[in-house]
């Protein structure tokens, strides 16, 4: 169109042309799409991104751009993911909206860099900002895998993380542990968290694996008892033998949570009382967090 087809105090309808009316009946159609577009973004608390608008334009109003609604539905798909993984899906959700990293079209070493400059700014642990450009990363990947995203827009490619420093773990020594096995709590809250520390040790499973271990994880060969399970954070198939301790801990709960061996609490909370625990039992310098 030329300069002097565009009509209105905006400059935008079209004039002064053979087929204005219907270029005009189209125009009015892909406004009102995007202020329908508009409309459903506002109420679901997010925006629509600039991909999202050109796909509207294009015609092509069902084509999913928001990055951010992929991961929710990716993830909710995922039957392997714990739930503190999957609450953990909402804070990357939020923390994305707020660096403006909502659609794919968003992905740009720009934004990616913006976020990083700003979780620093704010004060984020190593580990945290390490976490949080390595779960995007994965978001990223998967999108990759199902042609949603095109691997050379990658951000990543261009944005290189540092791994964090990890200061050194503190390990128990065997007379530590007779400390916190031996220890009587009156609150049911640090009784349990101990119980739930006491079998990680037993077993070597983390919080996450706790968290979602079942009754049919226990399984019985040879006359002995083992644990059958998929390690969600290693993404491993693990076989590992209940000794007498653990099998003691699973029946003091057995029943207490439908379908599952344990009682969940969060591992935020586990870790607070973990440290509390070791004050208690006399442990010098704490102990580590679940894992």
């Amino acid at each position: 169109m030329e300069k002097n087809q565009w009509a209105g105090r905006d400059k935008a309808w079209i004039a002064n042309c053979e087929n204005a009316r219907d270029y005009n009946d189209l125009l009015n159609s892909i406004l009102i799409r995007i202020r329908s577009a508009e409309i459903k973004a506002l109420s679901q608390d997010s925006t629509l991104s600039h991909e999202a608008i050109t796909n509207i334009i294009k015609g092509n109003d069902n084509a999913s751009d928001s990055f951010i609604e992929f991961i929710k539905t990716d993830s909710a798909k995922r039957n392997e993911l714990s739930e503190d993984s999957r609450k953990q899906v909402i804070y990357l959700s939020k923390k994305l909206e707020r660096f403006g990293i909502i659609g794919f079209s968003d992905l740009t070493l720009k934004n990616i860099q913006y976020a990083h400059s700003e979780l620093i700014r704010e004060g984020k642990k190593e580990s945290t900002i390490h976490k949080f450009h390595a779960t995007v990363a994965v978001y990223i990947a998967r999108a990759i895998r199902l042609d949603m995203f095109k691997w050379d827009r990658n951000p990543y490619l261009k944005f290189k993380m540092k791994r964090p420093r990890y200061a050194d773990r503190k390990y128990l020594t065997k007379e530590e542990l007779t400390q916190i096995e031996q220890k009587e709590f009156s609150i049911p809250r640090l009784q349990f968290v101990r119980d739930m520390f006491l079998f990680s040790c037993y077993t070597g499973l983390s919080y996450s694996d706790l968290s979602e271990l079942r009754p049919e994880n226990i399984i019985e060969e040879h006359g002995r008892e083992f644990i059958k399970t998929h390690r969600i954070k290693t993404d491993e198939r693990a076989l590992i033998l209940l000794l007498t301790k653990a099998k003691e801990t699973l029946k003091n709960y057995e029943g207490q949570r439908k379908g599952f061996c344990f009682p969940v609490v969060s591992n935020q909370k586990m870790n607070a009382y973990l440290k509390e625990i070791a004050d208690l039992s006399g442990i010098s310098g704490g102990v580590n967090n679940f894992v």
